[in-house]
């Protein structure tokens, strides 16, 4: 039996692609399972970062961005767990997706509104991906080196608060702070 590559980038396609379809057919999804600046569930902690869009967004949208989020993921995030393994992916989507949440219900709070988006989690694969990339900068093909540009500036250019605003500006950031943090912890557990 053949082994799956890029396993848990594959289970984050999939979890998001189910939500990304049940919130195409019905937009009450988001209701209740988008974050939420008053959560009434539990699980809206987490189950926003596997949405994409808003009620108040277009379906077009919605697919929009997935397809960018899971373009970054595949290319980035499949690199990553290529070359640090499942565990150590599984492990920063773990960190980012509880970092994210946090940071999303912190820029909600008291502002009655609605979030969603796995680009924290994508932030923290971007910014490994980004490391390891220039770290290998002279192994890279020119086409790569385009793409990793080109995926550099769409990533800077959606930190920004005034393109997506503030809220998406700090979840974005929660991935590059999730990302520090893991890799920090994992260089002090090496030195042991």
């Amino acid at each position: 039996m053949k082994r799956i590559k890029n396993p848990v980038i594959i289970s984050l396609f999939v979890i998001c692609l189910i939500f990304a379809i049940l919130t195409t057919i019905n937009y009450s999804m988001f209701d209740l399972f988008a974050y939420d600046s008053s959560p009434t569930y539990i699980w809206q902690f987490f189950s926003g970062a596997f949405m994409h869009g808003s009620k108040l967004a277009s379906r077009a949208l919605i697919w929009i961005h997935f397809v960018i989020n899971f373009i970054l993921m595949f290319i980035i995030g499949g690199t990553i767990e290529r070359k640090k393994g499942s565990k150590y992916a599984l492990k920063l989507f773990i960190v980012s997706l509880i970092i994210s949440s946090i940071a999303s219900y912190i820029a909600l709070y008291g502002r009655n509104m609605q979030a969603c988006g796995i680009s924290g989690v994508a932030y923290a694969y971007i910014t490994a991906g980004i490391i390891y990339y220039f770290k290998n900068w002279n192994k890279v093909s020119l086409l790569k080196k385009v793409a990793i540009i080109f995926l550099l500036i769409l990533s800077f250019i959606t930190l920004l608060p005034f393109v997506l605003g503030w809220a998406s500006t700090i979840v974005h950031a929660s991935g590059i702070i999730s990302y520090l943090l893991v890799s920090f912890v994992e260089k002090l557990l090496s030195k042991r």
